[in-house]
Formats: structure tokens, sequence, C-alpha cells
């Protein structure tokens, strides 16, 4: 051997070395500038709400009573952590919210990671870089969705997902991890129990690909269905009022917020979805490992599919499928190569396959820049303004848009008297009335609670500061004129609370009034 020859082996080796830790060294860049990102930013106003929803809950007030929300308790439930851990260290909820989640995230990739296996020194380099594009999906990509329930759902599910694409190649689990993810998809999916239909087209999927060797009653599924179960019991057990109040109220009122078919269906991924799935059908062949692919863009089309039964085209809701298109583009991308029949270079295959998943890829991260992340103008505008108030009493948001009150109560870390997050029954009670086909006695109780409990509120725990959506076209009411103030004007109790405000700022689309301190006319 030469000494030039000598001098080359260990470049080569060093090279090799810097190509395995390079995916990491990514990986740790994007990680700590993600939560730099999300610390320095704005909280999304739904999760602000659960946050300020869930002190309230450790303070006492009880749930589905005190505190009247559509979701079921896991999405309090898992808010608890970061807001305990923020009264013990004294730091903001929404920060320690943001660490909880991106803890939450580690763990979700390091079991992903644990189950599929740690990459050895045989493993194409480019293998190695599904776990980046897999932390950029859960990092980046949700944007203003970061830390939403959906976010979450993909957040706790993806180690199962992982899962259910190893069984589906045959390969064996352990049967502890396989536990775990179970246990992690049975949270995932209970946090909005319309998603139970996604493990179970995973399943679905699994006998078509395994047949008989793909059994029902494995680790996963068994620890799935009793995370699911005891979470069904608890509601029954302990918030009740959820199955007996809030379902039959949100039946009656909330189809108010359903969008345009076209508002919900001109969306990018309506387009990426059979994209991704003619590409995954065309380059099949030419990948060794199709199963992770298949597993994301079956998972994906259910995302899709939910999104589309919930009829509200919002963004947040959307963002399961996005993420499931990444990482079915990604796992398409970082697949090894088959060899071609013609026993063309493996290179040369995969340059080809690779173009239509990096093309996915590169739309999928113009989408998201082009979206960015969350920022609320009525909290920047307010924020100094209720902090200021904050210790004489909270804030209280005549509105239906859950933005105009959060993060901007949140941040100003503002009492919220309210038991509602929004008016939120209002849309379909003043919709119904246009409706003959519609239960009016019904409609009449429905109204006659919003009105009293909101008097109750106000007159329990009166809050400093109030905000009136004063908008001739206020949003969900169909192009009706409605004014607040003289909707709850009509009762005489409001009309003595509202004798102690006065207004302090009027602009075209909202107004503040403030209470005036004890004993000033």
């Amino acid at each position: 051997m030469t000494a030039a020859t000598r001098t080359q082996v260990p470049r080569a080796a060093r090279a090799a070395v810097d190509r395995r830790l390079l995916p990491g060294t990514v990986a740790l860049a994007l990680a700590a500038a993600a939560l730099l990102l999300q610390l320095g930013g704005t909280l999304n106003h739904d999760s602000a709400w659960f946050l300020t929803a869930t002190g309230r809950f450790l303070d006492g007030a009880r749930l589905y009573s005190d505190i009247v929300e559509l979701n079921p308790p896991l999405a309090f439930y898992l808010a608890v952590p970061p807001v305990a851990a923020a009264r013990l260290l004294g730091v903001a909820s929404a920060d320690a919210f943001v660490v909880y989640v991106f803890a939450l995230i580690a763990g979700s990739l390091a079991l992903s990671r644990a189950i599929a296996g740690a990459p050895d020194r045989a493993m194409p380099a480019s293998r190695r870089w599904i776990g980046v594009i897999a932390l950029f999906a859960l990092t980046w990509l949700p944007g203003a969705a970061f830390g939403q329930r959906e976010h979450l759902i993909v957040v706790f599910g993806l180690p199962y997902l992982v899962l259910i694409a190893l069984r589906a190649s045959g390969r064996a689990v352990s049967p502890r991890l396989a536990l775990l993810a179970g246990l992690a998809g049975g949270l995932a999916f209970s946090i909005k129990p319309p998603f139970l239909i996604v493990p179970v087209m995973l399943e679905i999927y699994l006998r078509l690909v395994r047949g008989r060797q793909g059994a029902f009653f494995r680790a996963e599924t068994l620890a799935l269905a009793a995370a699911v179960s005891a979470y069904a019991l608890s509601i029954f057990v302990f918030t009740p009022e959820y199955v007996g109040f809030v379902v039959p109220l949100a039946g009656a009122v909330y189809g108010a917020y359903e969008a345009a078919p076209a508002a919900v269906l001109v969306r990018l991924e309506t387009l990426l979805l059979p994209v991704a799935a003619a590409a995954l059908v065309a380059l099949r062949g030419r990948f060794a490992a199709p199963r992770f692919a298949e597993i994301f863009l079956a998972a994906g089309a259910a995302f899709f599919a939910l999104y589309v039964a919930q009829m509200k085209g919002w963004q947040y809701q959307l963002y399961p499928a996005t993420a499931m298109l990444m990482l079915c583009a990604g796992a398409m991308l970082t697949a090894a190569p088959a060899r071609a029949a013609d026993d063309r270079a493996p290179r040369a295959v995969a340059l080809r396959t690779a173009g239509v998943p990096a093309l996915l890829l590169l739309i999928l991260a113009i989408d998201l820049g082009a979206r960015g992340n969350y920022g609320n103008a009525m909290t920047n505008a307010m924020l100094p303004l209720v902090r200021e108030h904050a210790a004489r009493g909270g804030l209280a948001v005549f509105s239906m848009n859950l933005s105009w009150g959060f993060p901007l109560a949140t941040y100003a870390n503002a009492d919220w008297p309210s038991r509602f997050p929004t008016l939120w029954p209002l849309p379909g009670i003043l919709r119904g009335r246009a409706d003959p086909n519609r239960d009016q006695a019904g409609l009449d109780r429905i109204e006659r609670y919003v009105i009293d409990t909101t008097i109750d509120d106000l007159a329990r725990r009166p809050p400093a500061v109030v905000i009136v959506d004063v908008r001739e076209a206020k949003d969900y009411l169909g192009g009706r004129p409605f004014d607040y103030l003289a909707y709850f004007g009509r009762d005489p109790r409001f009309r003595a609370l509202w004798s102690g405000y006065e207004r302090v700022l009027a602009r075209p689309e909202f107004h503040v009034y403030l209470r005036r301190p004890d004993g000033a006319e």
C-alpha cells in the first residue's frame, strides 16, 4: 500500500463518519431553532384557551359546568402538566407549554426510532434523513397549529404508525415497545374520538397486506383498546356533563360554524394527496421498503377525510394530513432504491425515483412559508391595556371569535370570568330562529341558558376590561346584523351590571369598556 493510499483510507473513513453524523447535527439545529422561534412567538388562541381554562380547572372549576367547552376532557388533562409546572416554577404558562410540547415531540421521535431500530453502518446515508424529515414535520410544519389538538394527535400517534409499518413489513417488534406505542396511540386518537377511525383503517390495511399473519390481538392493539376504554369510562364517571349536556348542546347549535364546501376543499392537500398516491403506485417497484410510505399515505387520507367531515375549513384541522404527506414523501425519498431489472446503477435509479417525492416536499415547504407562524392582531393591540387593569379584574369579550379573547387573556395573566371560551352557542341560536323546521322551544331553553350564565358570570367576577365586537358583518351569522349590547341589554340584570362600565376606546371593529372604580359614577 502506497503512502497516498494510506492517506486516502482515513479520509474516506472520516468522510463516512461525517455523513452519518450530518443528519443528527441538522436535526439538533432544526430543533433548537424551532424551540427558540416558538418561545419568541405567540401561542395560538385554542392552545392558550386550554391553558387558561385548565388553570381554572386546577383551582376547582368543574368541567362542562363551570367551563363549557366542546372538546372532551383529555384536552384539559394534557394541559395539566405545563400549567402546574408554570405555577411551580413561576414562569409563563405559554412558555411552559411550548417546552412541554417539545418534550413530547422528543419522546415521540425517540420511541419511533426505538421501534424502527437504530441505523447501522450498512444503512444507506439517505435513510438516516427520514428522522430529520419527521422532526421537521413535528416542529416546523405545524406553524400556527403548534400545540393544537391535531398537532398533539400526530405527536402521540407517530410511534403507532411506525409500528404498523413494521408489522406490514413482517418485522418483529419488542412487545414492550409495542405496548408503549399502543398506549401513545390510545392517547392520540382519544383527543378527538372520531380520529379512532385511523387505527381501524390501519388494521384493515394490515390485514390486506399480511393476510392471516396480521393478527388483530397484539400488544399495541390491546394497549390502545385498554387506553381508549379507560378514558371513555372516565368521562362517564368524572365528567358525565360532557355526554349529558355538552354533546346535545353542540348538536343543536354548532352546525352554524360549517363552511361552504369550496372553502373546505380548495386546499393544496386536495391536489397533493392523489399526486402522492399516484407517485407511490408508479415508483413502488423502485424502492425496497414501501410500507412506511403506504402507511403514511393511508393515514393522510384518513386524516383528510376527517378534516372534510368537520366542514370548518380551519387550517389546523388539516395539519395531520399535511404532516402525513410530508412523511410519505420523505419515506419515498429516503428509501433504499431497488436495483433496476436491466441492472442500471442504483444511483441512477435513486435519482429518477427521487424526483416526485422531492417535489412534494418542496411544495409543502413553500406552503409552510406562505402560511407562516401564528400572529394575533387583537393581542398585539390590547395586551398593554389588559395587563394594566388585570389586577382589579379580568377580561370579557363579546364575540364569537376565540382569537379575540385568546391568547390575549393568557399573556395578560387576566382572569376569564366566562364559562365559555366564546359565545359559541349564539350563531346556532340566531340562525336557527330563521329555520321553521328547528325546535324553537329547544332554542328558547338554550338561549335562556346562555343569557343567564353570561350575566351570572359577569356578576360573580366582574371583569375590569370588556371588548365588544361591533363589526356589521360578524362571523358565523350568515350576514345577519347583530348587536351584543342590545341583545343582552333586554335583560334588566345586564343593564344594571353594564351601568358600571364606560367606553374608553372605539375602533371600527371593536369597542373597549372599563369598569368604573367602586363607588364612581
